[in-house]
């Protein structure tokens, strides 16, 4: 009988799996892939970004998790990477690994793993989570075996980008999820001829959100354009705000040249009737040409959200956080039951929000656990 049974090898079920061993507890890590954080070595284009140092709610979905920020503050979170053996460094606010490979943090938390005495399970699903009075423990059928542990703890992430959810093994006891909508991902463009011919295209821009025609976001950053929409980190990040605020269609305005105003742009158009500023790309410019100079300040697209997980980086939705207590992240319906990591309804946007919250949330899970001497 293991003390603490961790369903989920992401980077949330890692942490927490080498932090409780560290305690004193018997821990069994369980994984239905093959491998281990298969999902991490995808963040940050590879990269593996940890953590920002600009963190605070006004990123993520909720403000529920503000205390729990406010303790795992990237300081702390980069202290703590560190005594696992991982460097860290700071580009524009962001937080990486020293090499900038997710692989060699990967390696890191799996040596952690080994050194540290936790039992892997891999390619083995867990079916159902019952309790067996005679024992006093929970028992975790799967093809090969029933696991039993004294406590569970649900890290097992999303079906966003390919991956599993494992939402039944609460919802089956009684837990509410938010429903499931696809975050981080491309925005599909509602007119085609929006994009159409500008596939493959990058171009920097202040791009607005608007719903219901009402202003909700402005962010700076590269638009990658693709046949049927746009992409790249700042549609990322619209395509979560839309998923917060339950919507499925909007339109963004994209102003290319916002170091310069529209009479500026007018006078240039004036003076030159062919538009070759040279600092747009040349498809592109043939775009504003057609709509007008105007449209070089407020390119608009309509769009609509992204309702195909495998091409979301993460899921906004999921177990009901009124359901679990944020002190020890323990479910309030069932003693020694737990969650952590984006199998909750927490998400942020792009920046190393969500690896942040992956890492708080299992060290404030372990950290909470009672020392077994």
């Amino acid at each position: 009988m293991y003390d603490l049974a961790i369903i989920g090898g992401g980077m949330s079920g890692m942490i927490a799996s080498i932090l409780a061993c560290r305690r004193g507890y018997k821990v069994v890590l369980i994984e239905s892939n093959d491998k281990l954080g298969k999902k991490l070595l995808a963040t940050g284009n590879g990269k593996c970004n940890l953590t920002n140092i600009d963190m605070n709610t006004s990123y993520y979905n909720t403000v529920a998790i503000a205390d729990i920020l406010a303790e795992y503050t990237p300081d702390r979170v980069r202290a703590d990477l560190l005594n696992l053996g991982i460097i860290t460094k700071v580009k524009s606010g962001r937080v990486y690994p020293y090499s900038e490979q997710a692989s060699s943090v990967l390696k890191v938390l799996l040596d952690n793993i080994e050194s540290n005495g936790v039992s892997v399970k891999t390619s083995t699903t867990i079916y159902n989570i019952d309790w067996s009075a005679d024992d006093e423990c929970y028992i975790l059928p799967n093809d090969s075996e029933s696991i039993l542990a004294k406590k569970v703890c649900l890290a097992s992430g999303s079906n966003a980008c390919f991956g599993r959810t494992s939402l039944s093994l609460l919802t089956n006891i009684d837990h509410d999820i938010v429903p499931l909508k696809c975050a981080l991902s491309a925005l599909q463009a509602e007119c085609v001829s929006d994009t159409s011919g500008l596939s493959g295209v990058r171009q920097e821009g202040l791009v607005t959100l608007y719903v219901d025609g009402k202003s909700i976001a402005s962010e700076f950053g590269e638009i990658q354009f693709r046949q049927e929409g746009v992409s790249g980190i700042v549609m990322f990040n619209m395509q979560s705000r839309l998923a917060w605020l339950d919507k499925q269609s909007a339109e963004v305005s994209i102003d290319f040249m916002p170091d310069y105003t529209l009479e500026q742009m007018r006078e240039f158009a004036r003076n030159d009737t062919t538009y070759a500023f040279g600092m747009l790309h040349m498809s592109l410019m043939e775009k504003i040409k057609l709509r007008g100079i105007d449209s070089i300040k407020d390119y608009r697209i309509k769009v609509r959200a992204c309702d195909d997980f495998k091409f979301a980086q993460v899921t906004s939705g999921g177990l009901n956080l009124n359901m679990f207590s944020l002190e020890d992240m323990q479910s309030v319906l069932w003693g020694n039951i737990f969650a952590i990591g984006e199998v909750l309804d927490v998400d942020g946007l792009c920046g190393g929000y969500n690896l942040h919250w992956a890492y708080a949330s299992a060290s404030k899970f372990a950290n909470a656990l009672k020392e077994i001497v």
